[in-house]
């Protein structure tokens, strides 16, 4: 659900001028992959969880790429464009 999320989020900002309508800006949406993937790493990593190791391997790929797509919008400065 939040990586659904998090897509319309960025397809929002994409197309608001299109749309006529403003999103959270990529500001937004960078804090909610760090957020979104800070959560669960702490959840993989405390949450005592009973999952298979597939479900391990794909909750922790999705945490990795979330993170890693926030870590390179944030060195990219691609957000300080719009300033």
């Amino acid at each position: 659900m939040s990586t659904v999320w998090h897509w319309s989020l960025l397809l929002l900002e994409r197309f608001s001028d299109l749309l006529h309508v403003s999103g959270l800006g990529i500001t937004g949406a960078i804090a909610i992959s760090l957020c979104g993937s800070s959560v669960l790493i702490a959840w993989l990593l405390f949450g005592n969880l009973k999952l298979i190791l597939g479900g391990k391997i794909l909750l922790w790929g999705i945490a990795s790429i979330v993170l890693g797509v926030a870590i390179i919008e944030i060195f990219s400065r691609s957000w300080k464009e719009n300033e």
